[in-house]
């Protein structure tokens, strides 16, 4: 079964790396977020990508089911956020203390965390930004939602790179020739004296 899987992602990689290199596939010469690597690289080329993108279906599709059903019975159940945040993170603490008893047994140094410096106004509107958004939604509802799009629109534009890219193309050609239509009408209202102080 793995080696048949193995085989199935090697010649999605081989696929993905020959439309790359083939000058026909990449008739649009734009790329969506200017982007000279195929998706999957972006992502980092890993298991997570390959669930991201659907190469491993069974692991995708079990994600997909267990953040509805977490969904649907969250949202049933009427549990409060603080209450289930609280009770995951008491058993997280109490993982990483068993861990960390476990590394001194066995005379290993436990791994440090890394630390996660923010700025105080970055807090500030973090907080602010949850806070509209609770106010509108569940905070439940916002990670269900989250989940879903993270699972499923890397997918579709792997899956139709080409349509998009030449789509996106179109769209940036029509938004620079009407930004420079606009930037040329402005230029020729200011005087004279502006537009050579502006130009170096």
């Amino acid at each position: 079964m793995e080696n048949s899987n193995s085989e199935d992602l090697c010649g999605v990689e081989q696929n993905e790396e020959c439309r790359i290199n083939d000058p026909a596939s990449t008739s649009s010469s734009y790329r969506l977020f200017g982007r000279q690597a195929s998706v999957h690289q972006m992502m980092g080329g890993g298991k997570a990508a390959d669930v991201i993108l659907w190469r491993r279906r069974h692991a995708s599709f079990g994600i997909l089911l267990v953040a509805t059903f977490s969904w649907l019975l969250i949202e049933r159940s009427g549990i409060s956020f603080l209450s289930l945040c609280s009770d995951v993170l008491l058993i997280l603490i109490v993982l990483l203390f068993l861990k960390a008893n476990y590394a001194v047994f066995r005379k290993k140094q436990p791994k440090t965390l890394p630390e996660l410096v923010l700025s105080e106004e970055m807090v500030v509107i973090a907080l602010w930004l949850l806070s509209v958004i609770g106010s509108l939604i569940s905070f439940f509802t916002l990670a269900y939602i989250g989940i879903i799009l993270s699972i499923t629109i890397p997918a579709l534009y792997d899956k139709f790179e080409d349509h998009v890219d030449r789509f996106a193309g179109m769209i940036h050609r029509k938004f620079s020739k009407h930004y420079k239509i606009v930037d040329e009408s402005l230029q020729s209202r200011l005087p004279r004296t502006l537009a050579k102080e502006k130009d170096p």
